[in-house]
């Protein structure tokens, strides 16, 4: 049996498959080539993120208009209009038989649901009980 998606785009309910989405960090942008030469531009930009029910990190592709500088560690998001795209590999010159699979998850934006770590007080708390009385 062959399963086959539209553009690959596998059908999904967002919430029942990630769950919470807290930001991890942004990663660096890819750079726009055409023909092979680097225009300059940014072809898009991407971000690591947890997801609560698949219990791992994740990175999500964004527009290159997408701002992610407002994001900070750990808070909570809402992802907008997620895709899953499936892809694969094979490399017919490796003689192992190497074969390569994922899905890649890209969204156009994102909203910031809440701050669910305020990590100015964990550091606080921190410093203050390695302090030991003299």
């Amino acid at each position: 049996m062959v399963m086959k998606f539209d553009k690959n785009i596998v059908p999904a309910d967002t919430q029942k498959t990630l769950g919470k989405v807290n930001f991890l960090k942004e990663l660096d942008a890819r750079a726009l080539f055409v023909d092979g030469d680097n225009t300059g531009e940014i072809a898009d930009r991407r971000a690591e993120f947890t997801s609560e029910v698949q219990a791992s990190s994740f990175v999500v592709v964004f527009p290159p208009e997408v701002d992610l500088t407002s994001l900070s560690f750990f808070d909570e998001v809402k992802l907008q209009d997620v895709e899953f795209k499936a892809w694969s590999m094979i490399d017919e010159k490796s003689y192992s038989n190497y074969a390569d699979s994922d899905v890649k998850v890209s969204a156009k934006g994102y909203s910031i649901d809440k701050k669910t770590l305020d990590t100015s007080a964990v550091i606080e708390k921190n410093s203050m009980t390695d302090k030991k009385p003299k």
